[in-house]
């Protein structure tokens, strides 16, 4: 019986598997066999912080073979965990494995996992498998890890033991720092724990500071413009978007496209799980179509493809299973493109085509409250993350998330305070609303 389960979980996971898959080949194809084990080692033993591209510190081949390594990592530790599948566990994959082409390796993600299972065992309040997309998230502050470990003037192995017990407390925190930072924001900041993060490592290096610790940054940024990136990243997310479509039709699913449609009027406020209430079909179809759409946005403002803007662009879309939709995404691209034909900032500079694909994470604001919210939660996002990496000096991978719960706190106070009437104007003028309504009185008229 236990094995049947095990192969149902693997089933359920089977989308991503090929991904892996897919990645790895790629890496291999692209770049060699050779070179992509030796970009491996390369990227694996050196510092991780903002922005590092493991296109340039590794190479093209091997950052996909570390991304896919990372995914298979991950649906192990699912698989093992008996984890079914749902919607923040495909965001915390996928979160995993974008991250993986700019900031997350095989050894500096394991202290902090284990961290979190120390956490699960003390606190006893949540299995370690319900905690794994935390843990998964939790490696936004893996660059820290491996700044400890390869610190100049840290003896080798001294590096390597200060790194894994630094990886260990970092895990063992960030679960109750995140729920606490959840209250912040109130679920209109999908990277919950990117802010967690952000809170915790501005409080860790500021206290490291005093003892003389210091990151001399640098910036590795891929900026060629690559034909066979662009048709190889579209084909990853046409891919979602065939497979979504291939699993309604083997599952006889005759209410897709009005499933589709509940997840593009929804506010998308955490904790939102589409998995669970639209189903797998319309969920890959939704993710699918955010990674189009992204990759297109990049394209069309002339960004390059390179390991930071694909890592976000599938770290990103993986919260289409999770409080995203087109037409959120759809409202902050457009608030991105207005600042930037006002010439208040270049879109294709690194800190704001990332920022810009990560202000996303504003989704639920966007959602609920309308463009004219979105476009300023984007503005405001844009011009705050270009400075809280300071604050971390640039270890936490998911500094727009710290920005996202930032800019959330702000508007929602602000919205709050002007408040409630302007506040509910809005809420009950959006789709999700209406559609409430809607449902309300059908039932009043059965």
């Amino acid at each position: 019986m236990e094995i049947q389960t095990t192969k149902q979980r693997l089933k359920q996971y089977l989308f991503i598997i090929i991904i892996c898959l897919v990645m790895m080949i790629f890496g291999f194809a692209y770049s060699g066999f050779q070179e992509t084990f030796a970009g491996f080692i390369r990227l694996t033993t050196g510092t991780d912080h903002l922005f590092t591209d493991y296109f340039v510190q590794g190479s093209i081949g091997s950052a996909f073979f570390n991304a896919a390594l990372l995914g298979f990592i991950a649906i192990a530790l699912l698989v093992i965990n008996k984890k079914d599948i749902d919607g923040m566990t495909i965001a915390g994959v996928f979160f995993f494995i974008g991250f993986a082409m700019f900031g997350k390796t095989i050894i500096n993600t394991p202290p902090i996992i284990l961290g979190v299972y120390i956490f699960s065992k003390v606190d006893k309040s949540k299995p370690f498998k319900d905690l794994l997309p935390a843990a998964f998230m939790g490696c936004t502050m893996a660059p820290a890890v491996s700044e400890v470990y390869f610190y100049n003037g840290l003896d080798p192995l001294a590096g390597i033991i200060l790194g894994v017990i630094l990886g260990l407390f970092l895990g063992f925190v960030i679960n109750p720092v995140a729920k606490v930072a959840f209250n912040f924001h109130k679920g209109y900041n999908l990277y919950n724990v990117g802010f967690a993060g952000g809170l915790i490592l501005t409080v860790v290096v500021s206290v490291l500071k005093v003892f003389g610790f210091e990151v001399k940054r640098q910036m590795m940024w891929y900026s060629e413009v690559n034909e066979t990136l662009i048709w190889f990243t579209l084909f990853f997310f046409c891919y979602l978007c065939f497979y979504g479509l291939f699993y309604c039709l083997v599952h006889d699913d005759k209410n897709m496209i009005d499933r589709f449609e509940r997840i593009q009027v929804s506010d998308g406020v955490a904790p939102t799980d589409y998995v669970k209430s639209e189903g797998i079909g319309p969920v890959l179809l939704n993710m699918g179509f955010i990674g189009m759409i992204s990759v297109c946005f990049t394209i069309f403002v002339q960004a390059p493809l390179n390991g930071p803007t694909i890592g976000t662009i599938i770290s990103i879309c993986g919260f289409g299973a999770a409080g995203k939709n087109i037409r959120g995404i759809c409202y902050i691209y457009l608030g991105a493109l207005i600042g930037s034909w006002c010439g208040l900032w270049d879109l294709t500079q690194p800190s704001i085509i990332i920022g810009a694909l990560f202000a996303t994470g504003l989704c639920p604001l966007a959602a609920t409250y309308g463009p004219i919210v979105a476009i300023i939660a984007t503005g405001l996002h844009l011009s705050v993350v270009q400075n809280t990496s300071d604050l971390h000096f640039g270890l936490n991978l998911y500094n727009n998330g710290f920005s996202c719960g930032l800019v959330a706190l702000f508007i929602r106070g602000l919205l709050t305070s002007v408040h409630t009437k302007k506040g509910d104007f809005l809420i009950k003028h959006s789709k999700q609303y209406q559609l409430k309504l809607k449902e309300e009185q059908e039932q009043k008229e059965e």
